[in-house]
């Protein structure tokens, strides 16, 4: 009983990728969080605090507002494998973030 309890706690820790996705151009968030964590409030938080290009504006992107953002959201959360999140974004949705390409 004791190592099922160790696995799933094990598991709740492990770390989620966020991923924004526009066609073949994937962008990887540095808001990483824990699976435990994953929540459709949680990871909008998280993209909320990446900087935006117009300072005190609010993101919009449509895909969190759909039905597959939420089975995606859950798919992360019961899974023991794939440990990305990807959230579809359009070219105008990903423009309006900061994102310094390294």
């Amino acid at each position: 009983m004791k190592l099922t309890i160790d696995r799933a706690l094990a598991q709740q820790n492990e770390k989620i990728a966020v991923v924004l996705c526009c066609g073949s151009e994937k962008i990887e968030l540095s808001v990483e969080l824990r699976r435990a964590e994953c929540t459709r409030a949680e990871i909008l938080g998280r993209v909320g605090m990446i900087p935006m290009k117009e300072k005190g504006q609010r993101f919009t992107i449509k895909h969190p507002n759909m039905k597959s953002f939420l089975e995606e959201v859950n798919r992360i959360s019961e899974s023991k494998d794939d440990g990305t999140l990807y959230i579809e974004c359009s070219k105008e949705d990903l423009e309006q973030f900061n994102l310094l390409k390294n």
